[in-house]
């Protein structure tokens, strides 16, 4: 804890936090493959679903986006519709805006695809 406290990793995963919510809200409102987003400091998922309305489940895509992901350099993991997004708690705001810029571009191609 006197690590977190001496290079004020509380306050940066706090301020950071707030971009990577924000930037999930606007991908909801965006991408009709998302059904919902959640976040906690830079801890976040978001569901996939292949219908907003009926918020049917994309998890048998789940694989196919992890790999879209990873190719293009995002680490992550699924489970069930979600994709989990969590960063390093030293992320820097450039790197998290670069990660971010990725999730959008390969939910622009999952979006073409519904």
């Amino acid at each position: 804890m006197d690590y977190y406290d001496e290079y004020h990793i509380f306050e940066h995963v706090r301020d950071l936090g707030k971009i990577l919510k924000q930037t999930l809200a606007s991908f909801e409102k965006k991408h009709k493959s998302i059904g919902n987003t959640r976040s906690i400091g830079l801890f976040s998922a978001v569901e996939l679903v292949a219908n907003k309305r009926t918020r049917k489940p994309l998890n048998d895509k789940i694989p196919f986006v992890i790999n879209l992901l990873k190719k293009r350099g995002f680490a992550t993991i699924g489970r069930g519709s979600n994709i989990i997004v969590a960063p390093p708690l030293i992320i820097t705001k450039d790197e998290l805006l670069e990660a971010l810029n990725i999730l959008d571009e390969v939910l622009c191609e999952i979006d073409s695809k519904l």
